[in-house]
């Protein structure tokens, strides 16, 4: 199935795939939780991107002004704090035993 989606195999471990999934197929495995920080929302990256660019755009006048030898009033220039995601607890999926020293 795999070889026929595309995927290249060496032909070994075709002939032996099958048998090491029988094999090693019905590993127990405990839950785990752990605290992780959550991946960002479309609604995050975009005030981040705001955010970026208008820290760009800050920078930009402010050595223009240097250049040009004016003060430029930063009162106006504010940039948008992004606050830091906190780690929240969470259920992992664990892929190898170090991920055990991990959990909580």
């Amino acid at each position: 199935m795999l070889v026929s989606e595309g995927h290249e195999l060496d032909n070994v471990l075709v002939e032996n795939l099958g048998a090491m999934l029988l094999c090693f197929g019905e590993i127990e495995h405990d839950l785990h939780y752990g605290e992780r920080v959550p991946p960002e929302t479309e609604d995050e990256k975009r005030a981040r991107y705001v955010a970026e660019h208008r820290a760009k755009e800050i920078e930009e006048a402010r050595k223009e002004a240097e250049a040009n030898g004016e003060k430029i009033d930063e009162s106006e220039m504010k940039i948008p704090v992004i606050e830091t995601k906190k780690p929240v607890l969470m259920l992992l999926h664990l892929i190898s035993i170090t991920d055990l020293k991990f959990c909580a």
